[in-house]
């Protein structure tokens, strides 16, 4: 999704026209149908394949790279019609200020398609919800393990435990993939907070729903992941609650210019670490 956002800031910047290339990499993440039909509506698809005959520039390291400008305003001087740009394309920096344009033209979308279903109960809870995004069953691999903080269990209820006593909120709504792993969550903390699981309230749960439900929530507290960032990019909330750091320490040397600031707006709310 950094990589779409980044593209759409830059394609503005140059004034030049998007083009969003549809290879397994993209089809891999669960919001590629946010990204594709929704917010990108009317981008030029063209085969990845043609992306090895185009001048690239590519970003150095995860993170802010200004020479990532400096290749792409070398290309743009010599007028070329077209310009790869390859990276993971992590930072603020590149979009913050399309910021309001997306969550416009996100949330007008998922709105008409989700607005009208979370109602009875779901509807009540909500907006006086501490939502908390949950990784569990986790499909990265033992050499991302080893870069990537992950909590364990026993510190994500630590986190839990604090967002809650700084919000006054005790009503808990779970988020995530692994059905198992929030039932664990939910009969651990059952006899402190009132703890729910969006996916047993809400039959049609889908990465959207979820997606959308997690930017109606009165507080945020977040994982580590793209989706729940962008929850919390879009999501009108005072409350945003986030992990203290993204990386194991000592970093990797592949993350090292990786920052929080990078990531996380100036308005959330660090934990403590554990």
């Amino acid at each position: 999704m950094y990589q779409v956002a980044s593209a759409y800031s830059l394609s503005k910047i140059y004034n030049r026209k998007l083009h969003i290339y549809t290879n397994d990499f993209v089809y891999r993440y669960k919001l590629h149908p946010l990204l594709i039909t929704k917010v990108f509506r009317g981008a030029l698809y063209i085969p990845s394949v043609n992306r090895f005959i185009l001048p690239k520039a590519s970003e150095k390291h995860p993170g802010f790279d200004i020479t990532l400008f400096n290749k792409v305003n070398f290309y743009n001087r010599l007028s070329l019609p077209n310009i790869f740009i390859q990276g993971y394309l992590q930072s603020l920096s590149y979009f913050y200020h399309d910021l309001g344009h997306f969550k416009a033209h996100i949330l007008g979308n998922l709105h008409e398609s989700y607005s009208s279903k979370f109602d009875g109960f779901l509807k009540e809870l909500l907006p006086n919800s501490l939502s908390v995004h949950l990784r569990g069953g986790d499909k990265l691999s033992a050499s991302n393990r080893s870069i990537y903080y992950t909590p364990s269990s026993v510190d994500q209820i630590a986190y839990i435990t604090q967002a809650s006593e700084a919000t006054g909120i005790s009503d808990i709504l779970l988020f995530g993939d692994d059905i198992q792993y929030l039932q664990y969550f939910k009969s651990t903390l059952d006899e402190l907070f009132n703890i729910y699981i969006f996916k047993e309230l809400y039959d049609e749960s889908s990465p959207l729903a979820d997606f959308y439900a997690l930017t109606r929530s009165k507080a945020l507290l977040l994982s580590n992941s793209t989706f729940s960032l962008w929850a919390a990019y879009l999501s009108d909330s005072d409350d945003i609650y986030c992990l203290p750091h993204i990386y194991n320490t000592p970093y990797h040397p592949s993350v090292q210019y990786h920052t929080l600031e990078d990531l996380y707006l100036p308005n959330w709310k660090s934990l403590t670490r554990i």
